[in-house]
């Protein structure tokens, strides 16, 4: 069997699945019909730092809505390896400051090979 390519699933994803409030119609829909139509082609990934930003939505269930999406999605680590690679996207440039958050982001998919 074909390995499937890994896609990284950054926080605003599972938020775009749910929340009704902040976001464009074409968000929501986009994102829910490639969540239910095209995931199953990927093996999805989060990282740590993802379960963490989900876990502190105060909102009770829709936090527990959020978590349910992604219990069975593989997680990775937020090593000294991803957030040196995010400081240094940031010292360089690559990512604005206020942004950094992005940058461990992009630093965990890179770290751990993500497609």
């Amino acid at each position: 069997m074909e390995r499937k390519p890994t896609i990284y699933i950054e926080t605003t994803i599972p938020n775009f699945f749910f929340d009704f409030k902040n976001q464009s119609v074409e968000k929501k829909v986009d994102t829910v019909f490639f969540w239910n139509n095209n995931l199953k082609d990927f093996e999805p990934v989060i990282s740590l730092a993802v379960a963490r930003e989900l876990s502190a939505v105060l909102d009770e269930e829709l936090k527990k809505e959020l978590l349910g999406l992604v219990e069975n999605i593989k997680k990775v680590e937020i090593n000294q390896e991803v957030i040196a690679l995010a400081e240094k996207y940031v010292a360089e440039g690559m990512i604005p400051h206020k942004y950094s958050a992005d940058a461990v982001h992009l630093a965990g998919a890179t770290v751990h090979k993500i497609d």
